[in-house]
């Protein structure tokens, strides 16, 4: 409650009381900085005379034009007695300056007095402050103004006259400070009952200001009840001081942190700190806020029994006087389930569901800004390529399951035995990477400490398991790529790396390789290959060759079908260069294909002409063809399409073949058979076929490998496998051809043991199809001096 000054007229009091309540709403609707300020000085000035505790309403006009019109008179006294007032407390601060204590006292009034008439120069009432009070109270009359007008005056010139007396007789000047502040009131409340007529002239409505006050106040403060239910219904708010003591939390956010009100105020709001922000974090908000601006993130609070819950904050600064904080007000939004949704989104895109390691997509990140500071600083990494070996064979013989548990595992085992800072991750299937930072400036040193960690992970790993109560035990190959400021790009590291991880396996398998560049020239020329491999079918780059195959008596039998490459640049490559990356890549079956339907074209025309029409063709046919679904019906497609005899057709299989899908193979054969076509197995003796299988096989013919031949003359061993090989035909009742005879001996031998068919450089080596026919045209004996007979005579 305001205090007010006990004037002498008691006509005056009404008015008085209308002033400090127009001053006290005023005061209560203005709240900039510049006005607080304002209100503060003042309120120090009135305190001089230690009995009053309200605010004066200052305008910014001068004195004269503040007054009602026709009082200029007055007005002009009002200035007058002011600036006389001040030069005379002037002179008294000099004649009080022996004395301390006077002088004090009089700088006290001179202070109050100048700080008044500066004062009244600047505004404490906006327009917006004037029409809030609307028609508050009865118009004044104007003989109560002159009263006002009088009472100033009379207080001005006993200040005045008190002044030149106290100076005259160097009295304490204390009862001038009373003085001063009445007269000042008085100003004032001249002053407000001025602007308001200003501003309601005319206006003679009754209402009684502090009615319209509390009406305008309980509009306000139901307003701000809504707001404020609002707030509290949607957001989390807490208030600290600026040492993070807190102040105030609302219901919402005591309910989410667990902690009653009782239990926060007071508390450091640290109490709830998470642990989960990066080191600098907190101090950074702290830096920011503490200069008045506004901060805006995420945080992840403790809940009081040490759950996590994250907040999307906002801290608005809350300014003093002195334009520095006074407190933090913290409006906060809980976005916990967003996080989590956020969470497992990103463990969906960047993290193996199976193992939790990261995923390919997060590691390739990781390593291009490996290889940015490699390139620009120089800085050492090593790419670790790590497959499991024979983990295919665990799938398929313990199930998948067994083969999810062997990976979790192995997972479990590298997350624990890398270093803090090194990556690693599962990029698919049984295949790891490890990316490891960090290493040696010089690259020597730096592939040494990464040969010591690959030999650390072959230790750890090769471990036994326990897998569904069941030791295991694995190996692993690892290829290693070395980081270094060379123009390297992510995928080739990884190629590099893959590419030693193959040669590691073989190798021998459950050890470390390094990639070596000159492998890469190797690989890229493989890439190549491949690449005119594939454009050589379409653009009719192949062609087959036919070698010849005789029987005991020198003449011509059959023919052997080989494919040869004629390169548009490189002229013709070896099969033994193309046939295996053909079988690697899958484009055996369409070259495959094609081999068999020529082969059956020209089958056709050897039909037509009389020296060829007793010739067998053998055509070579690989595992992944004979397997395909429909390898039966593309055989007799291709029959029907060239109306050949099928019993001129001969298939050569390799034993390898016979390793798997045993049965599949032998239906197959059953259903070609049945069409009369002919089957060779082909490399005989160097495979592992089951005896007990073999008997079961549609065969017509056994091929005693070349590998045999080559040696026999040496070794005894070769001699005694191909006696067995022929005695074995026999008792299959089969017929026996050997492939690579190139010698007298060779042949001689072979005949006398019961061998009958031949094939090899001796007769003839491989010839494109019109040399081919040229000999076959040249007799019904070989042309090649018909060595047989010569050895038989």
């Amino acid at each position: 409650m305001h205090k007010i000054i006990n004037f002498k007229s008691s006509t005056l009091l009404p008015l008085a009381l209308v002033c400090i309540s127009i001053v006290a709403m005023v005061h209560s609707i203005n709240k900039s900085k510049a006005d607080s300020a304002m209100l503060k000085r003042t309120y120090t000035l009135l305190n001089l005379s230690k009995n009053i505790q309200t605010i004066p309403i200052i305008q910014n006009d001068s004195f004269k034009s503040r007054l009602l019109p026709g009082n200029e008179g007055v007005a002009k006294a009002v200035d007058n007695t002011l600036e006389r007032m001040l030069d005379n407390l002037i002179q008294m601060q000099k004649i009080t300056a022996d004395n301390p204590a006077q002088q004090k006292q009089v700088v006290e009034v001179r202070t109050a007095l100048e700080t008044f008439i500066h004062e009244s120069n600047k505004s404490l009432i906006n327009k917006g402050g004037l029409n809030l009070l609307g028609p508050t109270i009865s118009i004044v009359s104007d003989g109560e103004i002159n009263q006002l007008y009088a009472v100033m005056i009379e207080r001005l010139r006993e200040f005045d006259s008190g002044l030149q007396k106290s100076s005259q007789q160097q009295q304490k000047y204390a009862s001038l400070s009373g003085l001063a502040s009445e007269i000042i009131m008085l100003v004032s409340l001249l002053l407000g009952v001025s602007i308001f007529l200003k501003t309601h002239k005319g206006l003679r409505k009754e209402v009684s200001l502090r009615q319209r006050a509390e009406e305008y106040w309980k509009s306000a403060l139901t307003e701000l009840k809504y707001q404020k239910f609002a707030l509290d219904k949607h957001a989390h708010v807490v208030v600290t001081d600026t040492q993070g003591r807190i102040q105030y939390a609302n219901a919402k956010f005591c309910e989410i942190s667990g902690y009653a009100q009782d239990e926060l105020i007071g508390q450091n709001h640290s109490i709830m700190n998470s642990g989960q922000h990066p080191k600098g974090f907190f101090k950074e908000m702290y830096r920011i806020i503490a200069k008045g601006e506004t901060w805006h993130n995420e945080i992840c609070n403790r809940t009081k029994d040490g759950q996590l819950y994250w907040m999307d904050t906002t801290i608005v600064p809350f300014m003093n006087d002195n334009g520095k904080p006074e407190s933090y007000i913290s409006i906060r939004t809980d976005i916990t389930q967003r996080k989590a949704v956020d969470e497992k989104n990103h463990l969906l895109a960047f993290y193996d569901p199976l193992t939790t390691l990261p995923n390919r997509r997060y590691f390739v990140d990781r390593l291009s800004k490996a290889v940015t500071a490699s390139k620009r600083f120089g800085r050492k990494s090593a790419l670790l390529f790590l497959d499991l070996d024979y983990f295919k064979t665990l799938n398929d013989t313990q199930g998948h399951h067994i083969g999810d548990m062997l990976l979790q595992q192995v997972a479990s085992r590298l997350k624990s035995a890398i270093r803090e800072g090194d990556t690693v991750a599962r990029i698919g299937g049984d295949e790891f990477v490890v990316l490891l930072d960090e290493l040696n400036e010089d690259i020597i040193e730096a592939a040494g400490q990464t040969e010591v960690v690959g030999e650390k992970l072959l230790n750890i790993l090769n471990q036994p398991y326990l897998l569904n109560g069941n030791e295991y035990i694995s190996t692993l190959s690892i290829g290693v790529a070395m980081l270094d400021s060379q123009t390297q790009t992510e995928e080739d590291l990884l190629k590099q790396a893959d590419i030693a991880m193959y040669q590691a396996k073989k190798a021998g398998r459950n050890m470390v390789r390094f990639f070596d560049p000159v492998m890469q020239d190797t690989i890229n020329s493989r890439v190549a290959l491949e690449r005119d491999l594939r454009k050589a079918l379409n653009e009719k780059q192949f062609q087959l060759h036919y070698q010849v195959q005789v029987d005991s008596t020198g003449l011509p039998v059959g023919a052997e079908a080989l494919i040869r490459w004629r390169h548009p640049e490189r002229g013709m490559i070896s099969p033994a260069h193309f046939i295996p990356l053909a079988e690697e890549t899958g484009l055996i079956i369409p070259i495959g294909a094609w081999v068999l339907d020529t082969a059956c074209a020209q089958l056709a025309l050897w039909q037509k002409k009389s020296f060829t029409s007793h010739i067998e063709l053998a055509v070579n046919v690989s595992a992944k063809q004979f397997n395909q679904v429909n390898f039966v019906e593309q055989v007799r497609q291709s029959i029907a399409r060239h109306h050949i005899n099928p019993s001129m057709l001969k298939i050569e299989l390799t034993e390898s073949m016979l390793v798997d899908n045993i049965n599949d193979i032998i239906t197959k054969m059953s259903e070609l058979n049945a069409m009369k076509i002919r089957f060779s197995l082909d490399d005989f003796g160097t495979g592992y076929s089951s005896l007990q299988y073999l008997k079961k096989l549609p065969l017509s013919q056994l091929k005693i490998d070349q590998s045999f031949i080559n040696d026999m003359s040496s070794d005894g061993s070769d001699r005694t496998i191909i006696l067995t090989i022929i005695a074995m035909a026999r008792a299959l009742n089969l017929d026996i051809i050997a492939e690579g005879v190139e010698t007298d001996a060779q042949l001689a031998f072979l005949r006398n043991y019961g061998c009958d068919h031949y094939q090899g450089y001796y007769f003839s080596k491989p010839l494109p199809i019109n040399e081919f026919e040229l000999i076959l045209a040249e007799g019904a004996e070989c042309s090649l001096n018909n060595p047989l007979l010569t050895l038989a005579a």
